[in-house]
């Protein structure tokens, strides 16, 4: 009978250490699949936040690009017969600060100053030069010390005619990159090597800091990238598998 008993008795332990074993595998394979889930949302989240900044932006440099295709009639004609047209140009363009012509590689109309004799390879030997269209810029002669960003249509093969619309960045990039927390804690808008940072008025570079990664969206119609920092895929996989498991627990 002390035989029958012992014998049981072992049998019930073997069971329940084979019911936990199965249980803590099942756990340990829910909570891999779960973190790998996660991980790949996180990412998700941030290539999506990305997307739909790139095709905003893309949607509000469109108009602009229009216009100044319509506008390379006037270089060549006097400032004082094309400046009004050009401040039309500007009402009905918000976005857009200032409009120049650019004739014989000079600066020769502004739709704020008028008159103008600015060597325009000088000045911009980043358009003048290597073929940019675009490159974040100073503004030194409106609201000085303030990022802008420069669209240069050329008019002639040469580069040295063309429009250089004056793009006030920092208001767009203000409505169009605020970050998405958990996923996406910085976002940077880049053209021609320069950046510009949500939050920051000064173009200088920017760089993860520590555990953060970096994701990279560049547009497919107009010459700029976009940067996203944010939180390693791993801490925060690990932050909301947890926050889910004490969830669970407290169910």
């Amino acid at each position: 009978m002390h035989m029958a008993q012992q014998l049981v008795g072992q049998f019930r332990r073997k069971r329940l250490l084979i019911a936990l074993a199965i249980a803590t595998v099942v756990l340990i394979l829910t909570l891999a699949f779960r973190y790998i889930e996660e991980k790949s949302r996180i990412q998700q989240q941030a290539m999506d936040f990305a997307d739909k900044a790139i095709m905003r932006f893309d949607r509000m440099f469109s108009p602009l690009d229009v216009s100044a295709n319509n506008t390379l009639g006037l270089v060549g004609v006097p400032c004082r017969n094309v400046r009004f047209p050009l401040i039309e140009k500007i009402s009905a363009l918000q976005t857009v600060r200032a409009i120049l012509l650019v004739d014989n590689d000079a600066i020769y109309c502004s739709s704020i100053f008028g008159p103008r004799a600015i060597p325009f390879s000088e000045t911009y030997p980043e358009l003048a030069f290597t073929g940019q269209r675009m490159t974040l810029a100073t503004d030194n002669y409106l609201l000085k010390g303030s990022p802008v960003l420069l669209l240069w249509t050329p008019r002639s093969l040469d580069n040295r005619s063309g429009i250089l619309q004056v793009i006030n960045i920092e208001m767009m990039s203000n409505y169009l990159l605020e970050p998405q927390l958990p996923w996406v804690e910085r976002a940077v808008f880049n053209a021609n090597s320069e950046s510009l940072e949500y939050g920051n008025p000064l173009i200088e570079p920017t760089l993860p800091s520590e555990d953060e990664v970096s994701y990279y969206q560049a547009s497919l119609r107009y010459p700029y990238t976009l940067t996203l920092y944010g939180p390693s895929l791993t801490r925060l996989a690990l932050h909301t598998c947890r926050r889910s498991c004490r969830c669970c627990s407290a169910c």
